[in-house]
């Protein structure tokens, strides 16, 4: 830019203005108006920095209140399997219980019917 003169950054390079016989350096009001203009603009991007703060503020938010709300629904799911568990096992238990109560009126059953049958043979073999 004007490295001879040690102005190198662009933005100070606005402030001076090249002129036909030279450099010419702005007015106290000239630099004052740029300075408001520049305020101006760093007021409005600031703006959109708090805007954009306050969405992820808000994102945050609802991200903590699903996070929460996800760990409720997964303490629910777990109750709820654990019951489902404990009922599978009594079942299995009462179905075991059933069967061996099945296994004993079978052979009950089968001593019933042999001594019917028995009494059946005693009964042919005494009629003439």
């Amino acid at each position: 830019m004007f490295p001879s003169l040690g102005v190198t950054d662009p933005h100070r390079y606005s402030i001076l203005e090249q002129t036909k016989g030279g450099i010419h350096e702005p007015t106290r009001e000239e630099r004052l108006e740029t300075l408001e203009a520049k305020q101006g603009t760093l007021e409005h991007t600031l703006q959109g920095v708090h805007r954009s703060l306050g969405i992820l503020t808000n994102v945050g938010l609802k991200k903590e209140m699903y996070d929460r709300e996800m760990a409720e629904n997964m303490t629910m799911l777990l109750g709820m399997v654990s019951e489902q568990q404990r009922e599978g096992r009594e079942a299995k238990t009462r179905q075991e219980r059933l069967e061996a109560q099945i296994a004993s009126l079978d052979t009950r059953l089968a001593s019933v019917e042999q001594g019917i049958a028995t009494i059946v043979k005693m009964l042919g073999k005494g009629t003439p």
